[in-house]
């Protein structure tokens, strides 16, 4: 059973709560998309028009990191079974990590957030 204002998270090692509540949760979404928005405006050199957001779940934070950036916005995880949009209208794929299907130069722009923990060492 959950508390209340908790998360259940499952994964290979076991299962776990996190014991962050909803609220806390949104707000350290927030400032990571605001960040990752920040450092994007300021290192971005635009050629052409794209982003990737790998690892990008249901598209919630990719569509924070591109507001008001004028990217088309591409996302990719092993969790999506079939192409989507994210509420934004990012386009969403099943994907991983080190077998991206793009070549260089498709994207401006990769964001690999929310990924680490999930990479063995």
């Amino acid at each position: 059973m959950e508390a209340a204002g908790t998360k259940q998270e499952t994964g290979g090692q076991g299962t776990g709560v996190l014991l962050q509540s909803s609220e806390e949760w949104a707000a350290r979404n927030r400032q990571l998309s605001n960040t990752i928005r920040c450092l994007i405006t300021r290192h971005l050199h635009v050629v052409s028009g794209r982003a990737l957001d790998v690892g990008c779940q249901a598209g919630e934070l990719t569509d924070a990191y591109g507001d008001n950036l004028r990217l088309e916005w591409v996302g990719i995880d092993p969790d999506i079974q079939e192409q989507t949009r994210s509420p934004g209208g990012a386009l969403l794929q099943h994907g991983f990590a080190h077998k991206i299907a793009f070549g260089d130069g498709d994207f401006d722009c990769v964001v690999f957030a929310n990924v680490y923990e999930h990479i063995p060492p």
